[in-house]
């Protein structure tokens, strides 16, 4: 499934489970100047939740969305590889982690900026992964990005990384 959307405003949308106003499984999601406002996940991923998908979005504007659990703006949630280039993500909020992006899957950001975001650990971006292999190519990369004002109630304002199991790669063994 493909979807592509350009120039919508989704506002003030709440969805009992997971993504606000937009949940995306197993599909193919371009979004271009897309604005989100007041919308919540009540699980998780306030505006978005993204699992097994490929998620592109370009001048996305995420503004006071909010979710109980995690991914106040987005979840990215296992097997999703999310871009998100030209984004404003300002004034979410999550009662767990990630009050603007929570990432269990990969992603890239780009000349964006996060901005007065709210969450218990991770406030601007939180990184959960049960397993990682040490050595394997870096998953996730951010540049030219701006962090300011956001707030953790527990650990790491702008970024918050959780890695349960970490597993050393053939080419990075201890002797």
């Amino acid at each position: 499934m493909r979807l592509r959307l350009e120039d919508v405003l989704m506002e003030e949308n709440v969805c009992y489970g997971y993504g606000g106003a937009l949940s995306a499984t197993t599909a193919l999601v371009l979004l271009s100047g897309i604005t989100m406002v007041g919308n919540q996940g009540i699980y998780a991923g306030g505006a978005i939740d993204c699992v097994q998908a490929n998620l592109y979005a370009d001048g996305l504007h995420l503004a006071y969305n909010y979710a109980y659990y995690d991914g106040g703006g987005i979840q990215v949630g296992t097997g999703c590889r999310m871009e998100l280039q030209a984004a404003l993500v300002e004034m979410n909020r999550a009662g767990g982690n990630g009050g603007g992006l929570q990432v269990y899957g990969q992603v890239v950001v780009g000349l964006s900026v996060f901005t007065d975001c709210v969450a218990e650990d991770g406030a601007a971006i939180s990184f959960t992964s049960l397993h990682t292999e040490v050595g394997a190519e870096d998953a996730n990369y951010i540049s030219n990005s701006t962090f300011s004002q956001n707030q953790a109630r527990g650990n790491g304002a702008v970024f918050y990384v959780y890695i349960q199991e970490m597993v050393l790669s053939r080419e990075h063994q201890l002797p």
